[in-house]
């Protein structure tokens, strides 16, 4: 049984499936606590949940083999998530090659075809010990490395640094103070201590005996003779991003309204922003004090606040993560059916797939429908004159009072003028199969 921290707008759901699944839930915070009469459990967790930046999923980090459970199960339950693994786990230690030298770093070769950067003083061709400071989850962009090693504990890492570092989670200012004494006390040899957040639960005997350890595994690593390249020599954390369509969001509903009283479009609302945010908390104390369901006035007053704004916001997110912010549009049509928006387009490139030139004064009036799995753009000429059709393979658009978002599936249909249809980036769409990103 792996033991499970969870955070953000997702917990309550997240905290419920946990349960199902044979988790142990540890740290959970009050309302978790109280929703579901959880023992307050301070243990440190093998795995954290909490949101992705954009808030638009989840991410997940800790031990490997938990990691992969948990990825397991959401696919069996909620086939649609997109998923990104990191390529190599954070704070892991390798031997890698040095294979180049560009714009003043060094390209480091830490598993056979992936690569990450470095600075430093070097030879092309020389084994190096490297711990990975930022990971990828694509292999078209690179690593971060340090050759400041990191080695993990449950409540420390051991850190090649010169100042003890207290988790900013670990707020009480007597524990930090002790912490702080005894991670100075631990400080040789050129280690210092980074305090975890579970740090603050644990016993000074327990933390001791930790650090003892840290420090006998980091004279391993220093005076190890491997000079195999790829050998890991320390396992880091792993992690992965698991992206929510707005499918996903509303099952995620379903599974908290089990809990807690809980209006449709929670998680869709939540994700979008403070003001759709607060919004939800608002409809949902009323929902829950006096069993009032004012969730249709909500959905209503987000169409109107959509109304209000010049130009509606279109976030294009690809499977890898990318959040792309294409031209804004006014609105031309908006009810329950449907969103028709006019985008105003400016001269110069081609139009994707039509192979045709953008011109000044072109148009595209984009068609959006919530429960339809593609958005379509009729481009126009300043005349009037249609220039072609697109149609964009996503996931049903989430219309909140911004704008719309939707996750981009790759494959496009082009329309060309004389009738003539075009399959578009098939082979992509295959690859990103290949690598478990979409389902």
């Amino acid at each position: 049984m792996f033991n499970v921290r969870v955070r953000g707008i997702y917990a309550t759901a997240i905290t419920r499936l946990c349960i199902d699944w044979g988790f142990r839930i540890v740290q959970p915070t009050k309302a978790i606590t109280d929703r579901f009469k959880l023992t307050d459990l301070r243990d440190p967790p093998d795995i954290t949940i909490k949101d992705l930046e954009s808030r638009d999923g989840i991410l997940i980090i800790g031990l490997h083999k938990a990691v992969k459970e948990i990825l397991e199960k959401l696919r069996i339950h909620f086939p649609e998530v997109i998923v990104l693994k990191c390529l190599i786990p954070i704070h892991s230690i390798v031997k890698g090659v040095i294979r180049d030298f560009k714009n003043g770093e060094y390209i480091v070769e830490v598993k056979p075809g992936i690569y990450g950067t470095l600075r430093g003083s070097f030879k092309i061709g020389d084994v190096i010990t490297v711990s990975i400071a930022k990971t990828s989850f694509t292999r078209d962009s690179y690593l971060k490395l340090s050759s400041n090693l990191w080695i993990r504990g449950k409540y420390a890492y051991l850190i090649q640094d010169s100042k003890v570092i207290i988790s900013r989670h670990i707020r009480d200012s007597n524990i930090r103070k002790e912490l702080s004494s005894l991670g100075l006390f631990f400080k040789k040899k050129g280690w210092s201590v980074k305090w975890r957040s579970s740090a603050q639960y644990a016993n000074i005997l327990t933390l001791i005996e930790e650090l003892k350890k840290l420090h006998e595994k980091a004279e391993e690593i220093l005076k190890s003779s491997e000079k195999t390249p790829y050998v890991e020599l320390v396992d880091g954390e792993y992690i992965a991003k698991v992206i929510f369509p707005s499918t996903t969001k509303i099952e995620l509903d379903k599974v908290r309204s089990e809990v807690t009283p809980t209006i449709h479009k929670h998680h869709i609302y939540k994700s979008s922003g403070k003001i759709g945010s607060i919004l939800v908390d608002f409809t949902e104390k009323i929902l829950n004090e006096f069993n009032i369901d004012i969730s249709r006035n909500l959905h209503e007053f987000i169409t109107e606040l959509l109304k209000q704004r010049s130009k509606v916001e279109i976030l294009h997110i690809k499977p890898q993560g990318k959040i792309i912010k294409l031209t804004p549009g006014s609105i031309v049509e908006i009810n329950k059916e449907k969103l028709v928006l006019k985008r105003e387009m400016a001269g110069g490139g081609k139009y994707d797939g039509l192979n045709i030139n953008k011109e000044e004064g072109d148009y595209d009036i984009m068609e959006v429908k919530p429960d339809e799995w593609i958005i379509t753009h009729n481009y126009y000429s300043r005349n009037g004159v249609l220039r072609g059709k697109y149609i964009n393979i996503n996931t049903p658009p989430e219309i909140t009072y911004k704008g719309i978002k939707y996750i981009d599936l790759i494959v496009d249909i082009a329309i060309l003028p004389s009738g003539e249809v075009k399959v578009l980036d098939l082979e992509e769409f295959s690859r990103l199969c290949s690598e478990g990103i979409i389902p």
